[in-house]
């Protein structure tokens, strides 16, 4: 049976968001895996960035202790802000993925040629993979800050979800929409 677990709160400013998120999915077979003692999601000064990549490294350590065996797909829900409009960005380093999401949120959104503004797709690349071959014409890339094994683990596909609200707490209309957009990865995931 396939199983896809949703990270709330790795950053603990994002909790109360993925919290109310949430709060409606538990009944489609998507398991939330509440994160209480997430880290601070700051910038980093210079002489921090260590510290930071160090915290991240163990609390996704400790993330992956928690879903191995026990999932197929995990959602990794973050938080935004964006002054103009809800947005997203889907984050995964599987190709086959992204062109199943991109094939799947166009029916989803009732246009079969282009994903809503609102939504955009990115592979994900590790640091030492930035030659040309790591680019595609369809997807823009980004470096992952969640630890190689993770992003490209063979345990379960990762998927990162970073929300934009139009507010740090986010609105009625904006949850509908995140879980609506979760509904739509975890049902991407069960079919491909």
């Amino acid at each position: 049976m396939f199983r896809t677990g949703l990270i709330i709160g790795a950053h603990h400013e994002e909790l109360a968001f993925g919290e109310k998120t949430a709060s409606r999915i538990k009944k489609s077979g998507i398991d939330v895996i509440r994160i209480a003692d997430g880290i601070p999601n700051r910038r980093a000064r210079g002489e921090l960035k260590s510290s930071k990549k160090t915290d991240l490294d163990n609390l996704y350590s400790r993330i992956h202790r928690k879903v191995c065996g026990k999932y197929d797909l995990v959602i990794d829900l973050h938080s935004g802000l964006s002054e103009e409009k809800w947005s997203a960005d889907i984050f995964s380093s599987e190709m086959g993925f992204l062109d199943f999401m991109d094939a799947g949120l166009k029916k989803i959104f009732r246009d079969k040629f282009h994903l809503p503004d609102k939504i955009r797709l990115f592979k994900i690349i590790r640091n030492d993979q930035t030659g040309p071959k790591a680019f595609d014409d369809r997807f823009p890339v980004c470096l992952a800050f969640v630890p190689e094994d993770i992003v490209n683990g063979k345990h379960y596909r990762y998927v990162g979800l970073e929300v934009y609200l139009t507010s740090q707490k986010g609105c009625m209309s904006e949850y509908r929409l995140s879980r609506r957009l979760i509904l739509a990865v975890h049902e991407c995931g069960l079919r491909l």
